[in-house]
Parts: C-alpha cells; sequence; structure tokens
C-alpha cells in the first residue's frame, strides 16, 4: 500500500510537483517567520509607532510655524513702505475722495506684500477713520465691528509686535447679526493676526517716521481655520485619529474631529502636557488612545493627535504581515530558480518558445520554432507553429478586406458630395438667360455646370490641384453672386504646383465654411484669402477669414458644431482615409479678428 502511494507521489505531474517545493520552500518557512517575529517584537510595536507619529506632529509643527511666519514676515517688510507712511502720514487731512484714492494706492500695496502667501484670506489696515483695502474681502467688517472686538485696543497692547487672535467665533465676535444666526461658513473660526504698523521709510540716508501725536494704523490679516486644517490634514494614516491644535489659553484653533469643537478647551489630561513635546497614552469616554503631542515654543501653542490603541496595533500587525507577504514573495523566488534549476528538461522548451513569442512580437511569422523531444512541450511547439501559420493567414486577410473597406468609404464618401442635377437642363436654362440677355445668371449657370461637369468626368479619388482650384473658384464666384459686396477673394496659388495630385473636393468645403459661418452677420469689408505653398515633401494650404472668429480652436469641436450632411467632417475623414495620419489641420481664431485654418497633405505628383 505504501508503495502504490510513494509511486502516485513519483509519477505526479509536473505542475503538481512544482506546487509541492513551492509549498516547502516558501510557504511554510514565511509562516513559521512571521509567528516568530510577532511573538518576539509585538511590544515593541506600539512604541515604534508612537515615535513615527510624534515625528509627524513635529513635522506639522513646523510646516504651521513656516507658514505664520510667512505672514509676520510680509508685515513687517510693509513697515518699510513709503506708498504706506505717505497715507497714513496725512490722513488727518484726508478728504472722501482722498480716503477713496489713497484705498486703491493701499490695496495694490497689499495685494503685491502678499501676493506669495496663498495662505492668506482676507487683510487690510484699520483706523479710526477708515478700513483701506476691505472692499477685497467678503468680510467687510466696519469700524463699529473692529471697535465693538476691541481689535484696535488688543494691538496697541502688543506695542508693535505681531499678535495672533485665535478660538473665537467671527459672528459673535465682531457682533455682526446676520453672521451670528448662520450656522456655517467658511471663515467663522479665523485664525487673525494683528499689528500696530508705525510706517517709516529711509532715502538718501535719512529715516522719516510718522509723528508721535498721529494714529498708528493696524494691519489686520485673516488665515482661514481650513487652511490651518489642511496643513496637518491625512498626514497620519490611522482610522478614527484626531488631531488638534491648542492656544495658549488651551483652546481648539482646529481640529478635524467633533469630539474637540473649535474654541473649547482641551481636557485637562492632555493641557497638563503643554509647554512639552513626547507621547503616552490615555482614557477619554471609556476609548484608550495613543496621545503624541508637541508644542510650538515661539507661540504658546501645541498640537496632539489621538489614536485609539486599537488601531495603533490593528495597523502595526498589518504591516508586519506585509513585511511576511514580502518575505513570501521571495522565498516563493527562490524555490522557482530551485525549481528551474532541478528540471532543466523544462527549462529548454520554455526558453526556446520564449524566443519564439519575441520574434512574433516583432511581426515575424516564420513557424520555425524546433520542436523538443518531450512529450508534452512537443505537443506545446507543434501548436505554437500552427498558430503563426494562422496569424499570418488571417493578417493577410484582413489587409486585403481592409483595402477594400478603405477604397469603398472613400468612394462613398466621394459620392456624397456628387450633385444628382441635371447637367443638360442646366444648358437649356443657360441658352435661355443668353437670349434674355441676362449675362449674370448665365455666369452663375455656367459656374454650376462645370462644378457638375468636373463631379461626374472624373471618379478618381485624387485629381490635380488645378482642377480642385477651378472647381473651388466656380462656387466662390457663385456664392459671391448670393451675398453680393458681402467679401472680395485673394488667391496666391503657385502656378508649379498645379500639377500636384490632391484629394476631390477638399478644398469646397472649407471655403464654404469660411463664407456660410465666418461672414455671417456681415454686410462688407469682409475679405476671403486662399492660398498654398510646398514645403519639403509637404503642401500647405491656408484659408483665411476676417470674419466673426469664434472661441473654439480645435477642428474636432468645429466639425461637431457645424456637421451636417457633408462638408467639415466629410473633409476630415477622407483625408484620414487617404493619408492615415500623415496630414494635419490647424486651426487659429479669434472672436471678432477672424479664422484661419492650415491643410497641410503630402505632396504627389
Amino acid at each position: 500500500m505504501v508503495k502504490i502511494h510513494m509511486e502516485r507521489i513519483l509519477y505526479l505531474s509536473l505542475r503538481t510537483k512544482l506546487g509541492i517545493i513551492l509549498a516547502v520552500f516558501a510557504i511554510i518557512p514565511s509562516f513559521v517567520i512571521y509567528s516568530q517575529v510577532m511573538k518576539t517584537y509585538e511590544a515593541d510595536m506600539v512604541d515604534v509607532a508612537s515615535q513615527n507619529v510624534q515625528s509627524i506632529v513635529k513635522t506639522n509643527n513646523n510646516l504651521i510655524n513656516t507658514t505664520l511666519s510667512r505672514i509676520e514676515d510680509a508685515s513687517y517688510l510693509l513697515l518699510n513702505n513709503k506708498d504706506c507712511f505717505d497715507c497714513f502720514s496725512k490722513i488727518d487731512t484726508f478728504t472722501v475722495s482722498d480716503f477713496l484714492k489713497e484705498d486703491r494706492v493701499i490695496s495694490d500695496v497689499l495685494g503685491k506684500q502678499f501676493a506669495a502667501n496663498n495662505t492668506v484670506y482676507a487683510k487690510y489696515i484699520y483706523t479710526s477713520k477708515w478700513i483701506f483695502d476691505v472692499n477685497n474681502t467678503s468680510m467687510k467688517p466696519t469700524i463699529k465691528e473692529i471697535q465693538g472686538f476691541k481689535l484696535d485696543k488688543k494691538a496697541a497692547r502688543s506695542g508693535g509686535q505681531v499678535l495672533w487672535i485665535t478660538s473665537y467665533d467671527y459672528g459673535k465676535w465682531f457682533q455682526t447679526e446676520y453672521l451670528s444666526k448662520k450656522r456655517n461658513y467658511n471663515y467663522q473660526y479665523p485664525i487673525t493676526m494683528v499689528r500696530l504698523m508705525n510706517f517709516q521709510y529711509s532715502q538718501n540716508g535719512k529715516l522719516y517716521a510718522m509723528k508721535n501725536d498721529q494714529e498708528r494704523p493696524v494691519l489686520v490679516v485673516h488665515v482661514l481655520e481650513s487652511t490651518l486644517s489642511s496643513l496637518y490634514k491625512s498626514s497620519v494614516n490611522y482610522n478614527g485619529s484626531i488631531y488638534g491644535v491648542v492656544n495658549e489659553e488651551g483652546r481648539i484653533i482646529s481640529s478635524d474631529n467633533k469630539l474637540f469643537p473649535i474654541t473649547s478647551l482641551v481636557p485637562e489630561q492632555i493641557l497638563k502636557l503643554k509647554a512639552s513635546s513626547g507621547y503616552t497614552s490615555c482614557w477619554i469616554n471609556h476609548v484608550e488612545y495613543l496621545l503624541c503631542y508637541d508644542d510650538m515654543e515661539e507661540r504658546n501653542w501645541f498640537s496632539f493627535c489621538l489614536i485609539p490603541m486599537t488601531e495603533v496595533i490593528r495597523t502595526t500587525k498589518e504591516l508586519m504581515q506585509n513585511s511576511q507577504r514580502w518575505i513570501t514573495m521571495v522565498l516563493l523566488a527562490a524555490s522557482v530558480l530551485i525549481a528551474a534549476l532541478l528540471s532543466s528538461t523544462i527549462s529548454r522548451p520554455i526558453a526556446a518558445l520564449t524566443k519564439a513569442a519575441e520574434r512574433v512580437s516583432t511581426g515575424d511569422f516564420r513557424a520555425d520554432t524546433p520542436e523538443p523531444r518531450g512529450k508534452d512541450f512537443k505537443i506545446l511547439t507543434r501548436t505554437f507553429n500552427h498558430m503563426e501559420k494562422e496569424i499570418t493567414r488571417l493578417i493577410d486577410e484582413n489587409y486585403k478586406i481592409s483595402l477594400r473597406e478603405k477604397d469603398t468609404q472613400i468612394m462613398a464618401l466621394t459620392m456624397q458630395i456628387n450633385p444628382h442635377f441635371l447637367y443638360n437642363t442646366l444648358n437649356t436654362i443657360n441658352m435661355m438667360a443668353i437670349i434674355n440677355d441676362d449675362s449674370l445668371t448665365s455666369d452663375l449657370i455656367v459656374s454650376l455646370s462645370e462644378m457638375l461637369h468636373y463631379s461626374f468626368r472624373n471618379t478618381d479619388e485624387k485629381i490635380p490641384l488645378s482642377d480642385e482650384v477651378q472647381w473651388t473658384l466656380n462656387y466662390i464666384n457663385i456664392m459671391s453672386r448670393r451675398f453680393e459686396g458681402v467679401f472680395e477673394t485673394i488667391i496666391g496659388i503657385p502656378d508649379e504646383l498645379m500639377v500636384f495630385k490632391v484629394p476631390k473636393f477638399f478644398l469646397q468645403p472649407i471655403v464654404e465654411n469660411s463664407i456660410l459661418h465666418g461672414f455671417e452677420g456681415m454686410s462688407g469689408g469682409g475679405i476671403l484669402r486662399l492660398s498654398a505653398e510646398k514645403l519639403g515633401d509637404f503642401i500647405v494650404f491656408t484659408v483665411s477669414d476676417n470674419g466673426k472668429g469664434m472661441k473654439i480652436t480645435d477642428f474636432g469641436e468645429v466639425t461637431q458644431m457645424q456637421e451636417s450632411g457633408i462638408g467639415l467632417s466629410n473633409v476630415r475623414r477622407r483625408l484620414s482615409l487617404i493619408y492615415g495620419e500623415n496630414y494635419s489641420i490647424d486651426l487659429q481664431s479669434e472672436p471678432g479678428i477672424g479664422t484661419t485654418l492650415y491643410l497641410t497633405i503630402p505632396c504627389q505628383n
């Protein structure tokens, strides 16, 4: 019985044997290693995660400090602005018109000074008589509202130094009735910088400063809470994490969780960690959290991050499992290498088939891959060679079919343009016009007759450029009679280009588009230019008008907007069928100026 089982194992298929090798040399060892690592290092997982998160909090604090410091530096540089000095040193003598004029000047100065600070939501300069640049913000506080909030007095107490006012409800503190009733708006909890501005400037070695009895204006800069939160948002990748920034009073400045609403006091167990940096564990609402914190010493603020302890352990285990998967993959690769070395009878036929596959990928279907001795791979190689022969046959058949389909499509598209009028009937009408001495009607009928004759006499897809130009001129002659005095035509096509072969009926639809759409609504002064030049192996045709123009400059969009029957869509499709990708159509247009279309096709004698 044992012998029978051993024989079954020995004569298993190659796939089964390889599976056993992979299981022995990869899967089992990887699980053993994973279990040992988990037992040995589980106690250190929380410490590693804590250090990583605390490092993130420090980085976020540095980012917040840098962002706010850029605003402070901009306000410091503003102190030496001459335009501001000139304005605020003479403000006591201003009339209303002076205030309006200087408001524009100060607005430009502030715009340039804070142009690089995209974190600034609103900025203005307050005085007891006027608020400068306030109309460029949606906040628009009044002098009374600012004085009610005592913003000017807070700035004065700071003695010209920067003062950040945080953790307040804008609508409530500014006593704005409309905002007080709104539940949410984007600047409800701004981070506000104020600074008493003692303007001065230096010229020719002399320092000019504001007089002592002059009112010092107050620079006010608002940053949105959402801007501050964007600096740390998504930086901690733990489910259920909570991030907050706290001011010097222990109130929340910014938070990403409703558990810590803005303006609320943080719990005492978090507040006592102020002015320090590190990590610990704490319980909040019966949930154990990992608490990582770091202070911003220069502002007396600090940031903290709370992560559910269960998530820390779960995430760390996931990281370990990912490591275990990588180890398994490495061991699997080693097992595959060992299996390849032990089964040379497999590797050689596979190498031959791989080389054949690379040859096939280059378009070579010789079907000459040598058949190995082994029965399994012999059948596989024979089938592969047969597949190559079938692919060659199918490619040849599809190529012939595609050629026929291409010819059919070109003829079908060309036939769309052929008008089905009676040529002899037009000649009769022309004779009647001549008898009645109606030369204008006769001229139009002759042009139309020549166009119809041109349509019927030659069914080739390409004709000499001279024939195509004549067809187009006949069409222009007819349209110039229809739109009498609206436009004139300028032709600039060298005679030496007339012998080149071009697609039939490709110019007239483009000219038609310029006349019907370009000169639409015009009563005169229109100029239609049609020119061509040879550049290397290509001819570039230019059709331009000084009509109304348009905003769209993509030829595909124009054909979709104006696609009716044949026209531009027909031209584009026929050129694509005839030349493939070896042509180009470029469109330049500007409303009120006109439109220019450049069509480039290969030269063909």
